[in-house]
């Protein structure tokens, strides 16, 4: 029974999650560093990022382009409704499951080890 044991395992993470009430608890949660590599995505690329220990998400990186007239290149990425540390099927990967809208981000994720 894998995918029972899968079910089980993400209704936990999901446990996990909740919303931010105040700025205090804000500032009390961080990002985990999932590699001191510095990296540059391209197009396609799927990546995977933790906002709180044992919390995976995954993305994927869609356009990169100037975005609303500034004058420097950004990403649009997408946030799928996935959380699992092992990567998750193609089904799961589609516009139509995100846990937020698409979203406009710098490369900091990357470059800084965090996607």
């Amino acid at each position: 029974m894998p995918d029972t044991k899968v079910a089980r395992h993400a209704a936990r993470l999901h446990e996990k999650m909740r919303p931010i009430r105040t700025l205090e608890e804000a500032r009390e949660i961080s990002a985990v560093r999932l590699t001191n590599e510095r990296r540059y995505a391209k197009v396609g690329d799927l990546f995977r990022l933790s906002p709180h220990v044992g919390i995976v998400l995954w993305g994927r990186l869609i356009k990169k382009a100037s975005f609303f007239g500034h004058d420097f290149e950004a990403n649009l990425v997408y946030i799928y409704d996935v959380v699992s540390c092992e990567h998750p099927g193609p089904e799961l990967l589609v516009p139509s499951n995100l846990i937020i809208g698409p979203t406009i981000v710098n490369n900091l994720g990357w470059v800084r080890g965090y996607w």
